[in-house]
């Protein structure tokens, strides 16, 4: 816990980040064709 609470400020960037990467990867992963 002590982790996250050193790298709490980058935390709220990082979510900022994953929120723009998910769709993305979520498209990818829709576009591949399923067995």
């Amino acid at each position: 816990l002590m982790l996250t609470d050193g790298l709490h400020p980058n935390a709220q960037g990082v979510e900022r980040i994953v929120e723009k990467i998910l769709p993305l990867v979520r498209n990818q992963l829709k576009a591949l064709p399923t067995p």
